[in-house]
């Protein structure tokens, strides 16, 4: 549920209440007992011939059930709750046809789906995935947190092929004895316009994961020490695209 509020000039404010179950990325040493209150989203946005630009935060609740790894059936569950926020932006430049920039930077202090780290699939041994929070040796509870910065580039090289370079960079951040880690992507794409509102293109990009543990010693399930430990992907992909 969504409304937005026109104010001129090309500002507008946008307030959303969501379905959190698309946001939760789970609790490390205990077990997610579900939520009881959607996310609530937030914006300010203003968009100009040259560029467009947000500002955005968010509410996030995170509830565990108690366990800490058990199942003690005295078990109290918890709540805490999430936050992030954001801003981004992006600019045309005229004198260059489809030329533009874009950046946006994301902070997040329990709630780690709004960053865009919750998916370390390219660093299965090297790294854990993002979590929203940890449980700690004592048996407390400590949110995650996290920061991302993503940017973009693109021009047209022809009125029917437009190239752009990509890139992102984030750190996680568990608050326990190991689970931090770094990613990076680079990449660039072509696409090319085959006739009207049809598309055609290729992307190739690189994703890297290092995971920033200090404590060493540390051995995953397959035997390799998570200490500054480095892996990476290379990933090439095709897309056909319809507008209609």
């Amino acid at each position: 549920m969504a409304y937005t509020a026109q104010f001129g000039g090309g500002f507008s404010s946008t307030l959303s209440l969501e379905d959190p179950k698309a946001y939760q990325q789970g609790v490390i040493g205990d077990t997610s007992a579900g939520t009881q209150s959607p996310d609530i989203i937030g914006n300010i946005h203003i968009d100009q011939s040259l560029g467009s630009a947000q500002i955005m935060a968010s509410l996030h609740q995170i509830r565990t059930l108690g366990l800490h790894g058990g199942a003690d059936p005295n078990a109290n569950p918890r709540t805490k709750c999430g936050f992030a926020v954001g801003a981004g932006g992006s600019m045309k430049f005229p004198l260059l046809s489809g030329g533009y920039v874009a950046c946006e930077f994301d902070y997040d202090d329990g709630a780690s789906a709004y960053s865009g780290l919750q998916d370390n699939q390219f660093s299965p041994a090297g790294a854990p995935d993002a979590s929203d929070s940890v449980i700690t040796a004592s048996g407390g509870e400590k949110l995650a947190k996290r920061w991302s910065v993503f940017s973009e580039a693109g021009i047209s090289l022809t009125p029917q092929l437009t190239a752009l370079i990509f890139g992102s960079y984030g750190k996680f951040n568990a608050p326990a004895i190991y689970g931090d880690f770094t990613t990076y992507v680079a990449g660039a794409q072509l696409k090319y316009e085959m006739v009207n509102n049809f598309w055609i293109g290729g992307e190739v990009h690189y994703a890297g994961t290092r995971s920033d543990s200090l404590t060493p010693n540390i051995v995953d399930a397959e035997g390799d020490t998570l200490n500054r430990l480095k892996t990476g992907a290379r990933v090439a992909g095709m897309r056909v695209r319809r507008d209609f």
